[in-house]
């Protein structure tokens, strides 16, 4: 699926047309937008000082923004999307086939009816606009279906699942809460190291290109190799304490986003989704903790997704409904 798993330069004419869309300054645009999803979901449980954060909030707020600031498309289609997506990141093999037909099927008829309409100048019409520069000609249909749909399912699980991790840590440890709350100029470098110690990603697939020989194990062309970009953030080597929550580390950089021509073009736009998160959790929900005898499971692939997260805290009040 694009762009995943091609190389330059067709690769980089799509990161080409897709990166203007998702520059540190042209994603700072989305904040208010974003706060106010945060706060509508936030509102539809504060009232009953608990919820599951993963199905009521983390699930939900990466593909309403998708939605509202991306595709600008109704959030009615979201709400019959999130099972059909978690099936084909985190289903069965006989649920994954089904659900990525299913997205696929959504996104093609999307892009279709955007075709017949006046261009917006957004991230759609760059898809559909999207050209092969080595030819000249337009890239194929499937193509941009498949960027788009990639984008989509990327919005809605790899991003839930880095909310999931970090407000299970804000649950789990008040000590971290509390300082987070106190030291609200930290949020920034926070985010960077709660990504660290807990990627979303456990890593990706690539294939070798030529024979190589790498910590002993030997790999041929088109061998296909698990890049695990989880245990490169938690690498004794890069991190001094690489399994601590330090957000005072000198080390920002580190892999959770991928590394090279590859990757994330949406970091900057989890980030913003994640410190948005952070800063309303810690004003609305300061006391946020795990339900007592909490039991949380995990289903691991390729992802590492939370599958509930029982929380408790004070009940407050409602600040609206951004619709």
């Amino acid at each position: 699926m694009l762009p995943e798993e091609i190389d330059p330069p067709y690769h980089t004419n799509w990161r080409g047309a897709l990166n203007k869309h998702f520059t540190v300054r042209k994603v700072a645009e989305w904040e208010d937008s974003v706060r106010k999803q945060v706060d509508a979901l936030i509102d539809n449980f504060i009232a009953t000082g608990e919820c599951d954060f993963v199905k009521e909030f983390a699930a939900l707020l990466p593909g309403r923004v998708f939605f509202v600031t991306l595709l600008q498309a109704p959030l009615e289609d979201l709400d019959r999307l999130v099972d059909v997506v978690d099936d084909a990141i985190m289903g069965s093999p006989e649920e994954q086939g089904p659900a990525w037909a299913a997205l696929h099927t959504y996104i093609e008829g999307y892009l279709e009816e955007r075709q017949q309409q006046p261009p917006r100048g957004d991230f759609i019409d760059s898809i559909l606009e999207g050209v092969d520069t080595e030819t000249g000609e337009p890239c194929s249909w499937d193509d941009k279906v498949n960027v788009a749909t990639l984008f989509l399912s990327g919005a809605v699980g790899t991003t839930a699942s880095a909310i999931g991790s970090m407000v299970l840590h804000l649950a789990s440890h008040p000590e971290d809460r509390d300082w987070l709350a106190a030291n609200p100029d930290e949020h920034e470098r926070a985010v960077e190291e709660l990504l660290r110690l807990n990627s979303p990603v456990t890593g990706t697939s690539r294939t070798a290109t030529k024979p190589i020989e790498l910590a002993g194990s030997q790999f041929q062309p088109g061998d296909r190799v698990v890049v695990n970009f989880a245990a490169a953030c938690r690498d004794p080597e890069v991190y001094d304490e690489p399994l601590e929550f330090r957000p005072d580390r000198d080390q920002t950089r580190s892999a959770v986003f991928g590394l090279g021509p590859h990757r994330c073009v949406g970091s900057h736009a989890a980030r913003l989704e994640l410190k948005t998160s952070l800063e309303q959790i810690l004003r609305r929900l300061p006391d946020i903790a795990l339900k007592a005898d909490a039991t949380v499971t995990y289903s691991t692939g390729l992802l590492r997704i939370i599958n509930e997260l029982p929380v408790t805290f004070t009940p407050g009040a409602k600040v609206g409904d951004p619709r």
